[in-house]
């Protein structure tokens, strides 16, 4: 497995927490509330200022547009099973033709 692989499955976690702590509108550490729009924020500049480069970096620039698809399709798949496990969202055929999509595109740029 590439190093740069377990980077986006870390940034798919990541956006996964967002969206949990978002629902319920930020947490507590101790007795301090952290709203949702600071927590997204922080992980917006984890994403952003950290993942996405270092995957860059790590993989190179001739297979960059490689891993954002394989993190698009992390992302797909991952928000559609958190989608239905965590708020209750039904799969419907619309999602899973767009996983089906996503993967398909995968095989594309593979070749």
């Amino acid at each position: 497995m590439t190093t740069w692989l377990p980077l986006n499955l870390f940034g798919m976690f990541v956006i996964c927490v967002m969206n949990v702590v978002n629902m319920n509108d930020g947490f507590k550490v101790g007795t301090i509330h952290i709203p949702s729009y600071v927590f997204f924020v922080a992980c917006t500049v984890l994403l952003t200022g950290w993942i996405i480069p270092k995957s860059f970096i790590l993989a190179g620039k001739e297979n960059f547009f490689l891993i954002v698809m394989i993190g698009n399709v992390v992302l797909s798949i991952g928000g559609l099973i958190g989608a239905h496990f965590i708020f209750n969202s039904p799969i419907t055929l619309t999602h899973m033709i767009g996983c089906a999509i996503a993967l398909v595109g995968i095989a594309l740029l593979t070749l």
